[in-house]
């Protein structure tokens, strides 16, 4: 941890796909077309309802969560060549030059960890996706893999969102002895309850009154059909911040650690 201008700065752990990368739409179209191979066309939902439903999610949660409703049988060994061949598809259309970076995502990581921010990325995704996503917008310098947590490589069994641990390990780790906080961003329901989750574990386990893990919700790349439902789930949740584009981000960074969150919450507040 260090300080710049005389404020604390703390760690920012950010989700990957729809808050760095735009993945979710390429990796969600991927997923539909091999649920449809896999049941030959009888999905019982239209893509925009399984967006709604499963964004957000693993392909293993999503199998697992459906499987009886898919009509789906076979093995844990044969989930997880359904599995492999879903994120040999993802990496390749990766390394394509299929995905696009979210507006304004690597320009501004970048900024912020040329002014020491510690940069973090949390995610349920395999860490080959995470680490081919980060190279493909140019940030494998400022995100090194050591900067990355990846839900799905790092545990066995995996510990895919909504789970906190993810959060709650790398926040504790990067933390060390410094017990201010952190930022969280995340744009999914489950990456917001994940987040939440991991706030609520980590008050408890530090003893530290002034502590504050703030979470900010990403509406940047919400699809409008999803974001009503969605943010109801957010204001459940009681996630303070919302901001739209990462140019927001490094002001609402400057306002809270400075001691103005009152302003913050005026101006990015989910209540506003």
């Amino acid at each position: 941890m260090c300080e710049s201008a005389g404020r604390i700065q703390l760690p920012l752990a950010s989700d990957l796909d729809n808050c760095i990368v735009a993945g979710d739409a390429m990796v969600l179209k991927t997923d539909y077309a091999l649920l449809e191979k896999l049941t030959k066309g009888s999905l019982p939902w239209d893509y925009h309802h399984f967006v709604g439903l499963h964004g957000g999610k693993t392909f293993e949660q999503i199998v697992r969560d459906t499987r009886r409703e898919l009509g789906l049988s076979g093995d844990d060994r044969t989930l997880q060549c359904w599995v492999g061949e879903e994120l040999d598809h993802v990496v390749a259309a990766i390394k394509r030059g299929d995905l696009a970076e979210v507006p304004g995502a690597a320009r501004v990581i970048r900024e912020l960890v040329s002014t020491s921010r510690d940069v973090v990325v949390v995610s349920s995704s395999h860490r080959r996706r995470v680490e081919a996503s980060l190279s493909a917008v140019g940030l494998s310098d400022s995100i090194p893999p050591a900067s990355v947590k990846s839900a799905q490589s790092d545990y066995y069994p995996p510990r895919p969102k909504p789970d906190p641990s993810c959060y709650v390990d790398m926040t504790l780790q990067r933390m060390a002895h410094d017990t201010k906080g952190g930022w969280a961003i995340e744009d999914s329901v489950s990456g917001l309850v994940a987040a939440a989750g991991a706030r609520d574990v980590l008050r408890e386990q530090i003893a530290n009154r002034g502590f504050d893990f703030s979470i900010i919700w990403f509406t940047g790349m919400v699809e409008p059909g999803h974001y009503s439902a969605w943010k109801q789930r957010a204001v459940d949740l009681e996630i303070p911040f919302e901001v739209a584009s990462w140019d927001q981000v490094p002001h609402l960074f400057e306002l809270v650690e400075s001691g103005k969150k009152a302003e913050a919450l005026k101006r990015y507040g989910l209540l506003k």
